[in-house]
């Protein structure tokens, strides 16, 4: 009995390894990969959002919604909670409370319902209302971020000149310099 090439080439792999797969259906093997569901476990949300802990924290303060249960009881959830998570942190990192971060998640749900007509006209009016305050205050931030930048440059370049000034070895760097421009 003769073999084709084809047939030959493929029989000495096994059917499920990367060799047979690259041999027979020309796909390069991957090493690591992962493969996204519609729903993660809580470790999961936490790798992908790049927090080491405080998913349950954001739930018992309503920041992330209450996640679907497994029939083991695991909590399930989808993949934009990662977008939720990830923007918290975010907003965090920008110095909003969490406080003020549960009103804009709040204000960007009621937007969401108001898109798909689901909110009346007295909560469009109030979302009006909180989001021109909360644009406000974001403003007031801003501007206060702004003036504390330019205190803390002010305040490099003082002690810096301040070191040149009470240290002579800078002074004689700073000498130096001034002469090799010259």
């Amino acid at each position: 009995m003769t073999l084709s090439a084809e047939t030959a080439s493929t029989e000495r792999y096994d059917n499920h390894s990367p060799d047979y797969l690259e041999t027979r259906f020309g796909v390069e093997s991957i090493p690591q990969y992962r493969v996204y569901t519609a729903h993660m476990k809580i470790g999961e949300l936490s790798k992908e959002a790049g927090v080491k802990v405080g998913i349950r924290f954001y739930e018992r303060r309503r920041l992330l919604k209450p996640p679907q249960r497994t029939a083991a009881g695991y909590r399930s959830y989808v993949a934009q909670d990662v977008n939720v998570v990830k923007g918290i942190k975010q907003l965090q990192e920008l110095g909003f409370t969490l406080r003020e971060i549960k009103e804009l998640i709040d204000l960007h749900r009621c937007s969401a319902s108001v898109s798909s007509n689901r909110a009346g006209q007295g909560g469009v009016q109030r979302m009006i209302v909180l989001t021109k305050e909360k644009l406000e205050v974001i403003e007031k931030k801003s501007r206060l971020l702004r003036r504390m930048r330019r205190d803390v440059a002010k305040m490099l370049a003082n002690l810096q000149g301040a070191a040149e000034r009470a240290c002579p070895v800078a002074r004689d760097l700073a000498t130096d310099r001034s002469c090799r421009k010259s």
